[in-house]
């Protein structure tokens, strides 16, 4: 559990007080059928949904639930039943009317992406496609299916699409990655089986009617989470400028002797902590940990854009003991690949804890982090 050196003033919680508060939904069948039965409700209850799905969607878990859990939190979905066909429906002819009006663009060569007559906005345009093909290919590369020509077309059609439709960010290095758990899950449900066991041959079963509606789904709901950071991706990135400051405070705060550490090694948070905001802790974790992580997170009311701040902190803390050792280059290196690859669910539902516990404590602490200097709009 969390490192408290310095922090006993605070009125940190005790474990009986958060366990007390923490969801929770039983066993893992019984979260199951909680979870499917509150999302499969002819007028689904969003509160009783929202507070189910924190708690998670087992890792053995039938792969429709988590799906239709995130259609249903993230608003892409509606809750009366009999309005979501259609609902869903629409959407997706809307988004195939999008990537109709780009399919001149997506059939040009990269090459070809550097035309002399093109206008100031269509260069802005094109360059981002020629990252967006740079950055694909090298997406979750240790999962076959991300190798599939198909998938990784796809992939650039929903990027390529997003960024024309907020210029205001427009493309960045790591909206890539955000998209993956949308198409796995997705995926998954299509082809029922974990993502670890598709194949590139095995999205040959889905023909082009269901590629196209994993495709446009997957764009509706990345779309929903990027709405709530987008200050993430635009000039000079506030929203993340924000999120580490907060971090920086919450460490200081809570383990003041790491922070000290850290400190005297001249440690910048912005230099180990940047992608774990920009990418939303995709990079540092196992994927199917990340999907559990990801439950709680769209959830969450800001579940992205200030909950994943206290992820961050009892990411750090938990670590504090193993850096205490390290010099500068030691902790750098440490971050680079920190030594997530064996957790389980249950680490994941431990870090949660912790985080809930930091949230406990700063929401009970109004003077700490509701400084305007910490947290700005939105907060």
């Amino acid at each position: 559990m969390l490192t408290r050196s310095g922090a006993g003033s605070l009125g940190f919680p005790s474990d009986s007080e958060v366990s007390g508060k923490l969801p929770s939904s039983g066993s893992n069948p019984a979260r199951i059928s909680k979870l499917r039965h509150a999302a499969m409700r002819e007028q689904v209850d969003l509160d009783e949904l929202n507070r189910l799905l924190w708690s998670g969607c087992p890792f053995d878990s039938d792969f429709d639930v988590r799906v239709r859990a995130w259609e249903l939190a993230l608003g892409y979905v509606p809750p009366r039943k009999e309005r979501q066909n259609s609902a869903v429906e629409r959407k997706r002819r809307e988004y195939r009317a999008l990537t109709r009006e780009f399919a001149d663009v997506f059939a040009l060569s990269t090459d070809d992406l550097q035309p002399v007559s093109a206008t100031s906005a269509q260069q802005q345009q094109y360059a981002s496609l020629r990252q967006i093909r740079v950055d694909i290919p090298r997406t979750f590369s240790e999962l076959n299916i991300f190798a599939s020509e198909r998938i990784q077309r796809m992939m650039e059609r929903i990027l390529y699409t997003w960024a024309v439709r907020n210029p205001a960010s427009g493309y960045v290095q790591g909206i890539n990655d955000l998209l993956t758990p949308f198409i796995v899950i997705l995926l998954q449900a299509k082809l029922d089986l974990p993502i670890k066991d598709i194949d590139v041959d095995d999205e040959n079963r889905l023909d082009d009617v269901q590629l196209m509606e994993v495709e446009a789904d997957a764009y509706w709901m990345l779309s929903r989470v990027l709405s709530d950071i987008q200050d993430h991706y635009t000039f000079g990135q506030p929203g993340i400028q924000r999120l580490i400051l907060m971090l920086k405070d919450i460490v200081k705060r809570v383990d003041d002797k790491l922070a000290d550490h850290l400190e005297d090694e001249m440690i910048d948070y912005l230099q180990i902590a940047f992608r774990w905001f920009n990418c939303l802790m995709l990079r540092e974790l196992p994927l199917q940990c990340t999907l559990r992580l990801w439950d709680t997170c769209i959830a969450e009311n800001d579940g992205f854009s200030t909950y994943m701040v206290y992820i961050c902190a009892a990411f750090l803390v938990h670590w504090g003991p193993h850096l205490e050792g390290m010099d500068f280059s030691g902790i750098m290196l440490f971050f680079q690949k920190a030594p997530t690859s064996q957790w389980t669910e249950a680490d994941i539902e431990t870090l949660l804890a912790e985080a809930f516990v930091l949230k406990s404590l700063f929401d009970n602490a109004p003077s700490h982090l509701r400084n305007q200097d910490f947290v700005g709009n939105g907060t």
